[in-house]
């Protein structure tokens, strides 16, 4: 509350000259200007006078602050987290963001599709900075292809994640200490030997890395590198499938843990290892990189390299920011190395998944919880590694705060109940926040997960028998109300994730059917809103060179604003008629190439 009033007091010290800006921090409620500038920079992410400058700057301009995106899919976890933290700033300070579904540049799935056309019509005046996820989009091209690729928008402020592209900003993971924390892991507590290795796509900068990092690793440890445990592979995880057959078909290599170049690869993998009826981490263990959720639903949850992704987004989209309201900014010759974190779980053979650290192994207590110091610091352990695992579940609506406020209640009151052998607490804290992730447009099918860890995390310190019983009562009459919110969920006036995309597979299904443009566009219009699409537009190009397009189907907020009988025909450039910076402020847009075949035809 008093960030956002020491907001509208800096503002007013551009419109009245009786408001005095170094006032401001005692008139919001602080105790000294010194506390106000550091929690104002935790929330804002810039400083009151940063602040002062940015809303200046935004008031001359005729609409808010337009930044193009340039991705490879929709269907990449690791880039969907990026988002998030880019979606975060964007609605806290008014930055409109489009993304370019262009895709991976030369890559092979897209060979021949044009896909990457779009990529083109960010050179409009309409966008006035550019974020390239270099990291997915120049995986597959060379280096001096993609320098005369990005050198096209340089008129335009750049922020590159994942890669550095000549000297304009950079936000990095230095992804060397995550894949030698990861490998140190296998080695120093597993004492595996024969580890085999998936390589990232090979023009891959940080692909790159993390095989140099494995390489040397070894070599640290007088571990032999063996060149039939490397695979060569890519960030799709249809090439897990191919790796194990080369590593254990065609090559019948004896490897003892199998290291993915994401945790993407690294599902399919499990998947494919789950076939073949070989048990993950029994008989060969395997790990991923980047952390992405979906890592936690595997019957033996994923142990990966954590990127802090949220925080890569949100940084990127904050330095673009200020490059765009400052040209003379500090950050234009920035770069940020952020670290990553190992993340520890079963799939390694960690299978002991008490919260305490590895080499303390697992903290016993007595059967009568008779030890207040041990309950307490059990009570610690498990509210810092629930409430982790649910930042880590929740990330795009719940901030840390909220996440171990979460955590500590569930902690709290689990081990209240099995104190007193009573079921007064838990299922109904449970429940509660349940219902509180689900207003939050969330399944609560992922609170299987997050319960599944609590109990396996509290369950071996348990010896008592009578509370064993009541332990696992517990957690089946738990699994039950998870089970009555997702039944619920159905009926609820919200769209979550599972029951969206099953809508839009119907919707696309139906789509196919029409021959009739009338036709199509009433569905579209009609169905498009009720899977999160406010505003459409469909349109073709007119000439070869695809300089101007004529809009065949539009609709805005839920009404259908143009079609085909206006004729309307305007500058690609434009990206709709009129410009986009004409539509309403919604901070999120997508732009995607229409195909016929293989040929974009609009």
């Amino acid at each position: 509350y008093r960030i956002e009033e020491a907001k509208k007091l800096i503002q007013d010290t551009l419109e009245n000259d009786d408001v005095e800006f170094t006032s401001i921090f005692s008139k919001s409620g602080f105790v000294s200007n010194t506390e106000f500038i550091k929690l104002f920079k935790i929330y804002t992410g810039m400083t009151p006078l940063q602040y002062r400058s940015r809303y200046s700057a935004l008031k001359k301009r005729e609409s808010c602050l337009t930044i193009a995106i340039f991705m490879d899919n929709f269907y990449d976890p690791y880039q969907l987290a990026i988002f998030s933290g880019m979606e975060q700033f964007a609605i806290a300070n008014g930055v409109r963001i489009i993304y370019f579904n262009g895709g991976a540049i030369n890559a092979p799935q897209y060979s021949g599709t044009e896909r990457d056309v779009v990529f083109e019509i960010a050179k409009t005046k309409e966008i006035d900075g550019i974020i390239m996820i270099t990291s997915s989009i120049a995986n597959y091209t060379d280096k001096e292809t993609f320098s005369l690729f990005y050198r096209q928008f340089e008129e335009k402020p750049i922020v590159s994640i994942g890669g550095e592209i000549g000297d304009h900003p950079t936000i990095l993971v230095d992804n060397y200490k995550g894949m030698e924390d990861l490998i140190t892991h296998l080695i120093g507590v597993h004492d595996y030997k024969k580890i085999a290795f998936i390589k990232g796509p090979e023009n891959s900068e940080e692909a790159n890395i993390r095989f140099i990092a494995y390489k040397e690793t070894l070599k640290k440890f007088k571990i032999p590198f063996d060149e039939n445990l490397v695979v060569q592979g890519n960030f799709f995880g249809d090439c897990g499938k191919e790796a194990i057959e080369i590593l254990l078909d065609k090559r019948n290599a004896d490897c003892k843990v199998i290291v993915a170049p994401n945790d993407l690869v690294a599902i399919k993998i499990f998947k494919e290892l789950s076939y073949r009826n070989i048990n993950v981490p029994q008989d060969i263990a395997l790990v991923g990189f980047d952390n992405v959720k979906e890592g936690l639903t595997l019957a033996s949850p994923l142990t990966t390299v954590s990127q802090p992704l949220k925080d890569i987004g949100y940084e990127a989209l904050r330095v673009i920011a200020n490059l765009c309201y400052n040209s003379d900014s500090v950050y234009k010759d920035y770069k940020l190395i952020l670290s990553p974190k190992l993340v520890v779980r079963c799939s390694c053979g960690c299978c002991d998944t008490s919260p305490v650290h590895v080499k303390e192994k697992i903290l016993r207590i007595s059967g009568d919880f008779s030890a207040s110091i041990n309950i307490e610091m059990l009570k610690e352990n498990l509210t810092t590694e629930i409430g982790s695992l649910i930042y880590e579940i929740f990330y795009n609506i719940a901030d840390e705060k909220l996440a171990f406020e979460w955590g500590y209640r569930i902690v709290g009151s689990l081990i209240e109940d099995i104190k007193n052998l009573s079921e007064t607490k838990f299922l109904i804290t449970l429940e509660n926040i349940i219902s509180e992730s689900i207003a939050n447009r969330r399944d609560a099918d992922m609170w299987n997960t997050i319960v599944l860890h609590l109990f396996n995390f509290i369950q071996p310190v348990i010896t008592s028998r009578k509370k064993i019983l009541f332990i696992n009562n517990l957690k089946i009459k738990a699994r039950r109300i998870i089970d009555e919110y997702n039944a619920k969920i159905l009926n609820y006036p919200i769209i979550t994730s599972k029951t969206q995309d099953y809508d839009f597979f119907l919707l696309i299904r139906s789509l196919n059917t029409f021959f009739e443009l009338e036709q199509l566009s009433n569905t579209i219009v009609e169905n498009f809103p009720k899977i999160g699409i406010k505003s459409c537009f469909i349109c073709l190009f007119v000439d070869e060179k695809r300089e101007f397009s004529r809009l065949i189907i539009g609709y805005q907020n839920g009404e259908k604003v143009f079609n085909d009988e206006n004729n309307i025909v305007f500058p690609t450039k434009d990206i709709v008629p009129g410009g986009i910076k004409k539509l309403s402020n919604d901070n999120t847009f997508i732009i995607s190439s229409l195909s016929f075949q293989k040929e974009v035809i609009g």
